[in-house]
């Protein structure tokens, strides 16, 4: 169920919070590249799972990282109280598990700290933060994302453009360098390469949609339970 969709006495259960963000991704990808892929595996993981309540995605990350390259975006502070405020709402309205699909690497920190303070707060409410895998070298816009993007929709993956990429980074690009600085392209690659890879892209966001489906159903039993 979406909760764009359902009736005021249908709010409850289990909810699905996709976050991502909204930053440049090389010259191949779309800005929006980890809230697509957060939001197709949060919808996903709702169809296999119907009694799970999807909420609309939150597109507007901290990505500190991308000064000097295009991105729309948030302070840490920002976030955290946004997240916060829907997850104190939506209990109010009577979510009990919520489980947010991370598709950033930049809001990971902050959405720990919000885990962590929300499941201490709260006796009858919890809060679970999956963040998408990761694979070998690909720490931005590389193989996975570009691979798993191209599953999800591959009209917005410019094969074109990407055959120029350089993938090379300078180490220390998310903790002191930032993108511009480390990379010539924007995309960091330990791999050196930059391919299409549709078997992996599948398997990869398959991964994230079990995990995610699993949570769902562990909350479940949770609530049965408690009733």
């Amino acid at each position: 169920m979406r909760l764009l969709d359902v009736k005021r006495d249908e709010v409850g259960g289990v909810g699905l919070l996709p976050t991502g963000s909204l930053e440049q991704h090389g010259p191949h990808l779309p800005m929006g590249t980890d809230c697509i892929l957060s939001q197709y595996v949060a919808e996903e993981a709702a169809k296999e799972v119907p009694e799970s309540l999807l909420f609309p995605a939150l597109c507007y990350g901290v990505s500190l990282e991308h000064q000097g390259f295009p991105y729309v975006g948030v302070s840490g502070e920002t976030f955290m109280k946004l997240v916060r405020e829907v997850l104190e709402t939506s209990t109010s309205a009577g979510v009990r598990r919520t489980v947010i699909v991370n598709g950033h690497g930049g809001n990971e920190p902050y959405l720990k700290v919000v885990q962590r303070e929300f499941n201490f707060s709260h006796r009858e409410a919890k809060v679970y933060v999956h963040n998408l895998a990761t694979y070998g070298g690909d720490l931005h816009a590389g193989v996975r994302e570009t691979s798993e993007l191209y599953v999800v929709n591959r009209e917005l993956v410019d094969s074109e453009r990407m055959r120029s990429v350089d993938p090379s980074f300078r180490e220390g690009i998310f903790e002191r360098l930032g993108v511009k600085e480390a990379t010539k392209d924007g995309v960091a690659d330990s791999s050196g390469r930059l391919v299409v890879d549709e078997e992996l892209g599948r398997r990869m966001l398959r991964t994230d949609v079990l995990r995610v489906v699993s949570l769902v159903r562990e909350f479940l039993k949770e609530l049965k339970g408690t009733a």
